[in-house]
């Protein structure tokens, strides 16, 4: 289990994407937490958010509810929202 955050590009480009598909989808922080089944607590979410620290399983159970790849999450690319990566 590889751990990001801090200084890492990584962790910016997930701060930046999980916040960015979060809104997208109307969700708040408890809400992104909820639809991960309780794999990630709010808490974390919003740390993650900050660009804080974090798990490759955390960011596998994020991707999982947020309907895209943990790669994805991370990238700084545009991730492309449709209506089969959205609850």
């Amino acid at each position: 289990m590889r751990r990001i955050g801090g200084d890492d590009m990584l962790a910016e480009n997930l701060a930046a994407n999980v916040r960015k598909l979060r809104i997208e989808r109307g969700w708040s922080q408890e809400d992104l937490a909820r639809y991960t089944n309780g794999e990630v607590k709010t808490g974390t979410v919003n740390r993650i958010e900050r660009g804080g620290n974090t798990t490759t399983n955390t960011i596998e159970a994020l991707a999982k509810a947020l309907g895209v790849a943990g790669a994805d999450l991370t990238s700084n690319s545009e991730i492309p929202v449709t209506h089969d990566n959205i609850r």
